[in-house]
């Protein structure tokens, strides 16, 4: 990559089944004093709503960022209702913002958090199926980051 980013990587933190996102407290500190910007979201079944994750999402046009495609969508045989991205690139066929998740609903939680001025960036994806205690991850290789 020619030249340097202005804006440090991003840690995305996804809950497992049985924990929410106010249990990353400790790991965003680790990520932070390495450099790293962190991201924590509630999956779908963990009380979350599209207006949960669009506030979420607020951070990255907050960093000066945007975020080149949604932020979550749908998934089965294909690309999939419910679409959410941030509020700065939402389009007319954004979920409503009191949508929630329901039971057996797959998605796909894959910001691709951009900076719009050199145009570096980062997506990661995870497929999650939502449960009744909260979303399961369909992916089977773990999801971590490591800083020197």
């Amino acid at each position: 990559m020619v030249g340097t980013l202005r804006r440090p990587p991003l840690a995305l933190l996804l809950p497992g089944l049985d924990s929410v996102k106010e249990e990353f407290y400790s790991w965003e500190n680790v990520f932070l004093k390495r450099g790293l910007a962190t991201f924590s979201l509630d999956g779908p079944g963990q009380g979350a709503t599209v207006k949960d994750v669009s506030d979420a999402g607020d951070f990255i046009a907050a960093e000066g960022l945007t975020a080149c495609n949604d932020l979550l969508h749908g998934y089965g045989m294909g690309y999939l209702p419910p679409v959410v991205r941030t509020r700065a690139t939402a389009h007319k066929d954004q979920a409503p913002e009191d949508f929630i998740f329901q039971k057996n609903m797959a998605v796909v939680v894959q910001p691709n958090v951009v900076d719009p001025d050199s145009g570096a960036g980062l997506q990661l994806g995870n497929l999650l199926i939502v449960g009744e205690s909260g979303a399961e991850s369909l992916q089977k290789l773990p999801m971590a980051c490591a800083a020197k």
